[in-house]
């Protein structure tokens, strides 16, 4: 009886200390993940406020390089969420002229409407996005309009192409200019959606559009290889037919450069060693025109959000925590 209470107490004693182990490595855990957001939050986003965004905005512009800041806000609940989101909008556009800030701004249409993806939300949208690239043009600055994912696509083309202009008797009647579109080359019908963009620019439309790799890799269609050949094919096709083109990519930059006439435009996202290492050093060099790095700002859980996708799209990002 003796031996068999010994023996129960010591497998209370094991639990006991199972326990307090366990507890102790989800407490570490914990401390790590939390340590290594803080980390990445300040590596790879300019902070919750317009100020904290502009201070690094100066000091990318003292580097040479231009900024494209966006709010970090996505996907609108009700309206007068995006409507806050227009208007803190409006107040990065005074603030960035007002402090000589070298750049431009990105938006997104999940965060300037709500109900997508219908004829109403389109309307909305349409509204919205004039009444910025009309702000945005006062300051004669560009408005990029990131298109998210895949679904945004058919409600937001339509939308960008009325942006542009109207036509008329098969004539073209301008509308804005200093807007931004986005081709995602991991997209099976990127293609298409260049040609698109080459027609419009041929019938009088003037926009700029940035040629991308894509942002959620769950939506990837091709494979890496595939990706990367079909990003260059793009880019060629846009700038041989004359259409204001930047490359944002961080791996291609070279062979961008290499196929390209005049010295390319290329972007890259804020806090990649890339930005350092190839875009300071070619800037530096002249090979390229107009180093621009791409910088969001705002709420906590917005930027978490976006850090997640960054360390989703590439998990080795973990390791340039530490500049």
């Amino acid at each position: 009886m003796g031996k068999e209470k010994r023996t129960f107490i010591g497998q209370e004693e094991d639990m006991i200390f199972a326990g307090i182990a366990a507890g102790a490595a989800f407490f570490l855990v914990v401390l790590a993940v939390m340590f290594l957001s803080a980390v990445g939050l300040k590596r790879f986003t300019a902070g919750s406020s317009i100020e904290s965004a502009l201070v690094l905005a100066k000091a990318k512009n003292r580097e040479g390089i231009r900024v494209i800041l966006n709010y970090a806000a996505e996907e609108a609940e009700t309206d007068a969420d995006a409507e806050r989101v227009s208007a803190q909008i409006k107040i990065l556009l005074d603030e960035m002229t007002a402090q000589n800030i070298l750049g431009d701004i990105a938006v997104k249409p999940s965060a300037l409407v709500v109900h997508r993806r219908s004829p109403v939300a389109q309307k909305r949208l349409y509204v919205r996005l004039s009444d910025l690239a009309r702000y945005a043009g006062k300051y004669e600055r560009m408005m990029w309009i990131d298109r998210e994912h895949a679904a945004d696509h058919p409600w937001v083309l339509p939308v960008e192409k009325k942006l542009l202009g109207t036509w008329k008797k098969k004539k073209f009647i301008p509308r804005f200019s200093n807007i931004g579109l986005v081709v995602q080359a991991y997209r099976a019908n990127a293609s298409k959606i260049a040609d698109a963009f080459v027609d419009w620019h041929r019938a009088g439309a003037r926009f700029r559009v940035r040629v991308c790799r894509g942002v959620y890799a769950s939506e990837a269609q091709l494979p890496s290889g595939e990706i990367a050949e079909q990003f260059l094919k793009i880019h060629q096709h846009l700038t041989a037919n004359h259409v204001p083109t930047v490359a944002a990519t961080h791996t291609l930059v070279w062979e961008v450069v290499k196929n390209s006439e005049h010295p390319p435009v290329i972007h890259m996202l804020y806090g990649r060693k890339e930005v350092e290492t190839v875009l300071c050093t070619f800037a530096l060099e002249g090979r390229i025109a107009e180093p621009a790095v791409y910088v969001i700002y705002g709420p906590l859980h917005a930027r978490m959000k976006y850090l997640i996708r960054r360390f989703t799209e590439d998990w080795r990002l973990i390791f340039w925590l530490w500049r």
